[in-house]
């Protein structure tokens, strides 16, 4: 190459890099500073040159929070080689001209915010190695000009809006190793032209919409490490022979399928499995005893299948984990397991973190020493009919955060060592036959966030060291109890407190002026005791209240003014008070297909009141209080509003998760009904809606501006974990009967721990559902939004 021509390159590459770094709209770490002409452009940060011509080989741009597009100039690096601009803000389309840089072997763009499709040009790049695109929004399908790239080893796409069918011609990929394509919308069946690929050692398909059977010719791929298809709608059974042709298997996990048949025995040879998640299923039968051999086992989930036949030793497996010295979880609950819990249980591994046993005809005890088990977090055995008392050694779980013990027979009074647990979040003892009183050593918690003791047989005064627990946010459950004397003072350290119940006791005198401090109060039964008095006026402060209890107590008096308009409407509402013996947080009562098939007239076309972005919804007339809701078809959103309350977001009243008349999965949910529709047809009425609705006014439109901004600000700051709504839009605020405005349809929300934070941080915590394309920042969606609204 002559110098001329080897300059006239470099200048390509300085402008290429230059032209980039303008297309660059925020720059938070400076990582470009130095992309100047003070200095060479191959000593720039972040760029690798060639020795011999200088020109750029390597672009190392990843997790610097760049904001921005990628200039398509970029791609006239041609001696490029690896390009690595992961884990920063860039939006836009990846350009077709890609495909220049052919010399390239190493590309990722993950863990950003792209958008359009995948660039079938990059077939032209016959050199490449790796291809990892995901966790943008991209769309469209998979071109199956990627099946030409002979040296292909890792391809990552999941992440992302990808729609339509696997390729079969990925089969082609013949150097493939690695096939991440999970949590997309790829339908259709899984290819049989991938078992073509020999060494293939992970394919993760989670989370995606494909169905029909797994293809059995799969099983036969030796050199597979890792098979995860969790979340689909797949059919099939299991080989005999499974542990023998994956020799090699690690991870596997089948979880929320609909796969059938027993447990193989021949997984015993597997020796380096890790994981198996077989969770919501319909496998069934024992599970056999060969967990002996498999030392490296960390996981084993078999929830939500049919296992066990309600036997004396359907548990026997248990003891063959005890090898296991690596077992980190173990959950087994929502099953056909009978007889009782083998005391071997306790002679797990000490790294064991994770327990459920519920919802599983099992009896006897909790064995004595579960207390070895010293770094579980979670241990749940409830609904069952287990019996006895609960162990003092569980004080010894110093690491515990979920201690749900709900639903069984347990006896006796609750062990003060109980309080030891200083690490507790949620404590669910309700549904039991627990006796004498509350232990004061339950006031030591100082990171209590839920506390359940409803209906046992507990009695005496409330302890005010439990009352008053200031850490309790989501709910504190008392009802059901012969508890008497006053509610005690402290009752108004429970400021951000959601839920209170102390209904159905013996409680006396009046409602003290303290309880007026708890403003965040969503709930507040009070009823079936013998409180006295005049209501209290600081029930007006209770801006969230929606839930409230207070019949039959000795009150006096009339009722006051700030009462008069809601009290029916209250009264008609707690007739959906939750039972006091399922949990008060994160759980709903369940309906049936049938029910909600009665509920909609057959989901009749003449219900239908509109279309979500992730499901049709439905008017309803539910249950025998004949309560008007609404039924939406899919239940995706339910993670993201389980947990999060605030009376300007559509509320839950239940889910279904069933199947329906054909024998298909069903999952709905149900929400509370909106008379008013959606805020998009009283701003863009129909032309047979025009006699029907008025024009809203200034006032009327500023309000329900506010009520979307309250909502907001709510999911922003003030969640557990921050979330942002992603697809905030006239036809998602719903309008109730008083015409307040309520967001609906988290269909595409996202959780992220930084939402909000300096952009600085690591962005690496973002979780959960996916991003609506071209989603903007949170505070300019709402600019727009409110725009519309208020100047349209």
């Amino acid at each position: 190459m002559s110098t001329t021509t080897s300059l006239r390159g470099n200048e390509t590459d300085r402008m290429a890099l230059l032209t980039f770094k303008n297309g660059i709209r925020s720059d938070p770490l400076n990582a470009l500073i130095s992309w100047n002409n003070t200095v060479h452009f191959c000593m720039w940060n972040g760029v690798t040159c060639s020795y011999k011509h200088q020109r750029v080989t390597v672009l190392d741009l990843s997790g610097q929070n760049l904001v921005g597009s990628i200039s398509p100039s970029i791609f006239n690096l041609t001696f490029l080689r690896e390009m690595y601009l992961q884990e920063n803000n860039f939006n836009g389309q990846i350009s077709q001209q890609i495909g220049y840089l052919f010399r390239l072997r190493y590309l990722n763009m993950s863990f950003n915010s792209l958008e359009g499709e995948i660039p079938s040009n990059l077939s032209r790049c016959m050199d490449i190695q790796k291809i990892d695109v995901g966790n943008n929004i991209l769309t469209r399908k998979i071109p199956v000009e990627l099946s030409t790239l002979k040296n292909l080893q890792q391809l990552f796409l999941g992440y992302n809006f990808l729609r339509g069918s696997i390729p079969p011609s990925l089969g082609n990929l013949t150097s493939l190793t690695i096939l991440f394509l999970r949590s997309n919308h790829l339908e259709g069946t899984i290819p049989y032209d991938l078992a073509r690929i020999r060494s293939l050692e992970i394919i993760s398909l989670s989370t995606n919409n494909l169905s029909d059977t797994f293809p059995s010719s799969l099983y036969n791929l030796s050199s597979l490490v890792e098979l995860a298809v969790v979340e689909n709608q797949l059919s099939g059974t299991l080989p005999i022979d499974l542990g023998i042709s994956l020799p090699r298997i690690q991870i596997f996990v089948l979880g929320g399928n609909q796969f059938t048949g027993n447990f193989p025995i021949s997984l015993s040879n597997a020796s380096r499995l890790q994981a198996v998640e077989l969770a919501d299923n319909h496998f069934s039968g024992l599970v056999p005893e060969i967990f002996g051999s498999l030392k490296d086992l960390r996981s084993l989930v078999l929830s939500g299948n049919q296992f066990g036949i309600g036997k004396a030793n359907d548990l026997s497996f248990i003891t063959s984990m005890t090898n296991c010295s690596n077992l980190q979880s173990l959950m087994l609950q929502e099953n056909r397991f009978g007889g009782i819990i083998p005391s071997s249980i306790a002679k797990l591994s000490t790294h064991l973190s994770w327990l459920e046993l519920g919802k599983s005809p099992i009896f006897g005890s909790i064995p004595s020493d579960i207390g070895n088990l010293v770094n579980l977090q979670v241990l749940g055995i409830y609904e069952t009919f287990i019996m006895g008392f609960i162990p003092s050694s569980i004080g010894k779980l110093h690491s515990l955060q979920i201690l749900h013990i709900s639903g069984n027979r347990l006896s006796g009074q609750i062990p003060p060592s109980v309080g030891n647990i200083t690490q507790l979040n949620k404590l669910y003892l309700q549904g039991n036959n627990l006796q004498g009183s509350i232990p004061l050593t339950l006031g030591t918690y100082q990171n209590l966030l839920l506390l359940s003791l409803a209906e046992n047989k507990l009695h005496g005064t409330i302890p005010k060291q439990v009352m008053g627990l200031p850490s309790l946010s989501i709910g504190l459950n008392l009802s059901g109890f012969s508890f008497t004397g006053p509610l005690p003072l402290e009752v108004g350290n429970l400021k951000h407190l959601a839920i209170l119940d102390v209904s159905k006791n013996k409680l006396s005198g009046e409602i003290p002026s303290t309880l007026g401090n708890c403003e965040s109060l969503i709930a507040l039964y009070m009823d079936t005791n013998s409180f006295q008095g005049t209501i209290p006026p600081f029930f007006s402060n209770f801006k969230a209240i929606e839930f409230l209890g207070l019949s039959q107590n000795n009150f006096s008096g009339r009722i006051p003014t700030y009462l008069e308009s809601a009290v029916l409407y209250w009264l008609r509402k707690s007739r959906m008070k939750p039972s006091s013996t399922t949990s008060i947080e994160g759980q709903h009562l369940k309906v049936s297909y049938a029910e909600l098939f009665e509920a909609t007239n057959r989901f009749s076309s003449a219900n239908l009141i509109g279309v979500g972005s992730y499901g049709t919804v439905y008017k309803g007339i539910l249950g025998r209080e004949k309560n008007i809701v609404a039924v939406k078809s899919f239940i995706a959103e339910c993670k993201a509003l389980r947990n999060i309350r605030h009376r300007n977001l559509v509320k839950i009243l239940t889910s279904c998760s069933s199947m329906n008349f054909g024998g298909d999965d069903f999952k709905a949910l149900v929400f509370e009904y909106m008379p008013n529709g959606s805020l998009e047809k009283w701003l863009h009425p129909k032309v047979d809606e025009q006699h029907q609705l008025r024009i809203l006014n200034f006032i009327e439109r500023l309000n329900k501006a506010i009520d979307v901004a309250s909502a907001l600000d709510y999911l922003h700051h003030h969640c557990h974990t921050p979330i942002a709504h992603c697809d905030l839009k006239p036809s998602n605020i719903l309008l109730d009967e008083e015409m307040n405005g309520h967001v609906g349809d988290f269909g595409l929300a996202k959780f992220h721990s930084g939402l909000i934070r300096n952009s600085s941080e690591d962005q690496s915590s973002t979780i959960g559902l996916k991003r609506t394309i071209g989603y903007i920042a949170p505070c300019n969606n709402f600019v727009s939004f409110f725009n519309l609204l208020i100047f349209k």
